[in-house]
């Protein structure tokens, strides 16, 4: 009624197409059934026959180095586990393993089991670009793995981990999920649906950060920052996100982070709150975040809450408070930036004390001398820009003391 053939050693030879050397058993019965299991290694000229199982697309690739463990039956074999390793014209180096419960003469099944652990690596995004569209130049050499399973329709991603950039460079990684690939061949980034990723990067000079913040005047900072995302691949959410930036004189926490993006858009920042704490090591430092000479008046201190209402809107700062304590002056100061990129519109009132006036009269009387003290300066006034000159409006300042050498009242704006 049947026979089984046992320790088989075979050579498939249909070359150029594919060629492999196998070995098992074999069992067949009358009626027709028949049980295997094989090992195999060999060729294939391409992985197509392997994607068409989960209907995925990547693209034109060469020939694949294989290794199979088929069992099922001669009718309908399942590849129990197999491991690929093939690579394109770009660059791009792809190793699939895992299994596929359904026919390898037949086209996408409907099974839940086909599971494929993918492992991926390319020189740079450009290897990417037929799937994802264009992604800035700037993510450099990439690797990514994860593991396919497929879910009816749908195709999911889980265990997913990407990692960028160069140690000394951007370094970026991801770690998460995506629900469904399975609208990537036809709808690019946006066909990516259910995206559950925490995103975390470090960089030694935080030019990415200020160009996707509008803020060249972060540039050249060390920079670490955590970030949750969510959301699809055309419109992401951001939330639960920290940001670290330090340099020599500047101390930067910007923490909680919530925020929209649009990754195909030129300005791909839609929406931002966040709170921020900055530490300067003295205001004259300011000077090198915009055109405007700041005195050194002593260490400065500033919470507030960064917003963008909307793409249309600037990024600005509010709820301003900042407190500078030198060793013989403090200011305070309450107010907003709307404009922070371009420090436009803004509306600090402030109030100070502190410095005898005879320490500032030399900027102004270059032949002032007077050895004796004048009495300390105290006052307030509210700061505002006009076109990037800065007004004081509303200015009441007093300097020196009762029955002094010098009595200044000043008032006006």
């Amino acid at each position: 009624d049947g026979f089984r053939l046992s320790n088989i050693a075979a050579t498939l030879d249909n070359m150029p197409a594919y060629g492999f050397e196998a070995t098992g058993s074999m069992d067949y019965r009358g009626n027709g059934a028949s049980d295997i299991a094989l090992r195999a290694a060999g060729e294939l000229s391409s992985v197509e026959w392997l994607l068409r199982r989960m209907d995925l697309d990547l693209g034109e690739f060469g020939r694949a180095q294989a290794n199979l463990s088929l069992s099922g039956s001669l009718e309908q074999p399942v590849v129990d586990d197999f491991i690929l390793r093939t690579s394109n014209h770009s660059g791009l180096d792809i190793t699939l393993g895992g299994r596929l419960d359904t026919p390898l003469e037949q086209g996408r099944s409907d099974s839940d089991k086909n599971e494929i652990q993918i492992d991926a690596r390319g020189p740079g995004p450009q290897v990417l670009q037929p799937w994802l569209g264009d992604l800035p130049e700037a993510i450099g050499a990439w690797r990514a793995s994860g593991m396919l399973l497929e879910r009816g329709e749908r195709i999911a991603l889980q265990n997913l981990v990407v990692e960028l950039g160069e140690h000394g460079g951007l370094e970026v990684r991801a770690e998460g999920s995506v629900g469904d690939i399975a609208g990537v061949a036809e709808r690019a980034l946006e066909g990516i649906e259910d995206i559950d990723l925490t995103l975390t990067a470090f960089t030694p000079d935080s030019a990415e950060l200020a160009s996707l913040l509008e803020l060249d005047q972060l540039r050249y900072h060390r920079a670490e920052v955590s970030l949750k995302l969510a959301g699809d691949g055309g419109r992401l959410s951001g939330f639960d996100g920290r940001l670290q930036l330090q340099s020599s004189d500047l101390r930067v926490e910007i923490a909680p982070i919530s925020l929209e993006l649009l990754p195909l858009a030129e300005e791909p920042l839609v929406a931002m709150a966040a709170t921020v704490g900055v530490q300067l090591s003295d205001t004259g430092a300011l000077s090198q975040y915009s055109d405007i000479e700041v005195p050194m008046l002593g260490p400065l201190e500033i919470r507030g809450e960064l917003f963008k209402p909307g793409s249309e809107s600037p990024l600005g700062l509010r709820d301003i408070e900042a407190l500078v304590r030198g060793e013989d002056i403090e200011l305070r100061a309450r107010g907003s930036i709307a404009d922070l990129p371009e420090l436009q519109d803004l509306a600090l009132a402030t109030r100070l004390r502190g410095r005898d006036i005879r320490e500032l009269l030399p900027v102004f009387l270059e032949e002032f001398q007077y050895d004796a003290g004048l009495g300390e300066l105290e006052g307030s006034f509210v700061l505002t820009d006009n076109e990037g000159r800065l007004n004081l409006d509303a200015l009441k300042l007093r300097a020196g003391y009762d029955g002094g050498p010098l009595e200044v009242d000043l008032k006006g704006g």
